[in-house]
């Protein structure tokens, strides 16, 4: 009897040992959310087809307006984010913060931002801009967004993420001729 006690003992000391206490590790979308992340470095590459050859591969986080560079984004519950604009202003007019949409999908390895363009350039305006708001228009009482992006997480951390956001372009007279850039921004959480 001694020893059934001593190894029923032994036993569930082990299973004790074995359960393991999950400590309380945030998903990424709680990640995103605990946190203002600001673009630090942003970069573009532009593969011909059908060699793979890179034509243009660059870092263009220096080619961002002065009054960009302190803009950042939240994350917030509900799966509202807002483009916050810094303290410098790129117009008087503009406004502190403007709201988006996002949503990750594919087991956290894409997310989708609705009504922010994620980088481009206007004809008027040649410098780059990053999550750019895109107005919705309201249909009833929700907002109709004219803009979607998809970007995948290349790297993501509580302290930074790299996100890739993959464009191909057809040429009008063979569509078999596809090149593509790649834009990969790199933020952190500050």
């Amino acid at each position: 009897m001694k020893y059934f006690l001593l190894s029923l003992t032994v036993v569930f000391i082990a299973f004790l040992s074995c359960n393991k206490t999950t400590d309380n590790v945030p998903d990424l979308e709680n990640m995103l959310r605990n946190g203002k992340w600001k673009l630090v470095d942003m970069s573009y590459t532009y593969l011909l087809f059908p060699s793979g050859k890179v034509a243009y591969d660059t870092t263009i986080h220096d080619t961002l307006k002065t009054c960009n560079q302190d803009d950042y984004l939240v994350f917030g519950p509900g799966f509202a984010g807002t483009i916050n604009t810094g303290t410098v202003k790129c117009d008087f007019a503009e406004p502190d913060q403007v709201g988006f949409r996002w949503l990750t999908q594919n087991n956290d390895t894409t997310i989708i931002f609705y009504g922010a363009s994620a980088y481009g350039s206007s004809t008027t305006d040649t410098s780059v801009h990053y999550f750019s708001a895109v107005p919705g228009t309201v249909h009833g009482s929700a907002p109709v967004f004219p803009s979607e992006y998809t970007a995948t997480f290349k790297q993501f951390s509580q302290s930074s993420m790299v996100l890739r956001v993959i464009n191909t372009y057809s040429d009008p007279g063979d569509n078999k001729k596809v090149d593509t850039t790649f834009w990969d921004y790199t933020f952190v959480n500050f």
